[in-house]
């Protein structure tokens, strides 16, 4: 559930916006002026769920901490994807090791020009 958009909000939303179209949406939905609409019950409790989360500074921190990552990891798997690469699932230890295998591998100047002439086919 993003809670956002459960109020009709854009994510840069005030305190003060927040809180007027929770009322708004709670007055619409409420049980009391929709007697017996299941819809509007479930769809009440979405709502205060929603303003629970954002009425609370530490708890809309976290969900948009937690947003903003999954929004970063979705665009660069996107990113990769449209590049034509598959998008591997890393963990901490894998990328330890890759970054040690980086630090341990060392060229020397013949192997470069070993491989110069191997790609071109001439020597320098």
């Amino acid at each position: 559930m993003n809670p956002y958009s459960v109020l009709g909000l854009h994510n840069s939303a005030s305190k003060d916006e927040i809180r007027k179209a929770y009322r708004n949406l709670a007055r619409k939905y409420h049980p009391d002026s929709n007697p017996g609409n299941k819809e509007a019950e479930e769809k009440f409790k979405e709502i205060n769920d929603a303003y629970a989360i954002l009425s609370d500074e530490k708890k809309k921190e976290k969900y948009d901490y937690e947003a903003s990552m999954k929004n970063s990891k979705s665009n660069e798997e996107m990113f990769q994807q449209k590049a034509g690469q598959r998008v591997p699932h890393t963990t901490q230890t894998q990328r330890t090791s890759s970054n040690q295998t980086k630090k341990d591998f060392k060229m020397d100047k013949e192997s470069i020009f070993n491989q110069f002439s191997d790609f071109f086919g001439f020597k320098m």
